[in-house]
């Protein structure tokens, strides 16, 4: 049978993907453009599935579908099991061979997990894992969330949110103590438990059994309605490695165009290790992130010749608290805090050993990451404290 042939395919069905059917449209209104993504929904904007959703007027996941059907054919619930340049062919679940043109891998990652599977134990990443969570939560479930990450914060304050009793167990001293400084972290940890939020640092988790029960590696126990496993993600690079993409830092190396080592292959979204203009080769897990990436793919894809000189923003609520961030946030760089206590503003700014920016925090402090962006990858000003005023 001969394959099926289309002119530009996408293969992953989140915000990239969405972002890149859109721009091939526009540049070429009457292109045959198909999605194959293994959900059971289009794209929907994923960052809701840990924050509006709980906190909104809505619950339900349609409305944050991106509307990507008006823009492209949307094959869902397939998967894609090959990809070989050489022939520019997809090899889908059913065995079907589809042809392409151009192809965008925006595949992402997937949650991690250490554990077996056991009912009541469940991960958290995608729409239908919202869907599943959500059906079980109502007002005192008892939610026991293991990890002390981005997810688990979030998670645990949109559970909570709607009457869930959350306890958190995390390795660490303290929440997110690998991105903020000590200050921060103790203002984040009165707010989780002063919002009912149980937390339990030093805890080490051996093994998930019925029940769902965590044992713990002191021997003890915990039984709860349900477990969160929020261990971190994985980036989805088996079709990549199948096809011989070039790697680096376990994501796909592409150049400032997102073109990969292959002929006419592109990547976007979490994939993607691209030359960031100001911080040099990274890659980044974040909506805006996939977003730009997306789109510029997608211009390339149908003839443009753009480059990429974005450093993307990441942000994150919880509770009343919040934030938005530029470039590497890690607590093992040098820290320098300036704190505005009348508004419990403050900026961080994160610099490598040669004193040069590597990463700004704006900690309830919001439409600064222009000013911020500027600052990355050059040295340090002696001003930093007057540069971007806290609430201002």
């Amino acid at each position: 049978m001969a394959p099926t042939d289309q002119p530009y395919v996408i293969v992953g069905g989140g915000v990239a993907a969405d972002k890149a059917a859109r721009a091939i449209r526009e540049r070429d209104p009457e292109a045959d453009i198909a999605i194959y993504t293994e959900s059971v929904y289009g794209p929907v904007y994923r960052p809701a599935l840990s924050k509006d959703l709980w906190v909104g007027d809505k619950s339900d996941i349609a409305s944050q579908d991106l509307g990507t059907a008006e823009v492209a054919t949307l094959h869902t619930g397939v998967r894609v099991t090959d990809l070989d340049p050489d022939t520019k062919t997809v090899t889908l679940d059913s065995g079907e061979a589809v042809a392409y043109g151009k192809l965008l891998l925006a595949t992402g990652a997937s949650s991690a997990n250490f554990f077996d599977e056991v009912d009541g134990a469940v991960l958290f990443r995608t729409a239908e894992d919202y869907e599943a969570l959500r059906a079980r939560v109502s007002e005192g479930t008892e939610v026991v969330i293991v990890g002390g990450g981005y997810i688990a914060t979030e998670m645990a304050a949109a559970l909570a949110t709607v009457g869930a009793k959350v306890t958190v167990y995390f390795p660490g001293a303290k929440l997110l103590e690998r991105l903020f400084p000590p200050k921060l972290l103790d203002i984040i940890e009165t707010k989780y438990v002063d919002k009912g939020v149980t937390l339990v640092p030093d805890a080490f988790v051996s093994e998930v059994t019925e029940g769902p029960t965590l044992i713990f590696r002191n021997g003890d126990t915990v039984t709860a309605d349900l477990v969160l496993l929020a261990l971190g993600a994985r980036l989805n690079t088996g079709l990549a490695e199948k096809a011989g993409l070039r790697m680096v830092d376990r994501a796909v190396e592409v150049d400032d165009h997102m073109r990969s080592s292959a002929p006419d292959v592109y990547v976007a979204g979490d994939l993607a290790n691209y030359p960031d203009v100001r911080l040099g080769r990274r890659h980044v897990e974040h909506v805006d992130q996939a977003e730009r990436t997306g789109a510029l793919a997608g211009a390339n894809m149908a003839g443009g010749d753009e480059t990429y000189d974005y450093t993307p923003i990441f942000w994150s609520d919880m509770f009343d608290l919040g934030y938005e961030a530029v470039g590497d946030l890690n607590s093992s760089l040098t820290m320098r805090e300036f704190h505005n206590e009348e508004d419990s503003s403050a900026v961080v700014w994160y610099l490598d050993d040669g004193n040069d920016v590597r990463g700004v925090l704006l900690w309830n402090t919001w439409g600064k990451t222009k000013v911020a962006r500027q600052y990355l990858g050059k040295p340090a000003p002696a001003d930093l404290g007057e540069i971007i005023i806290p609430g201002e």
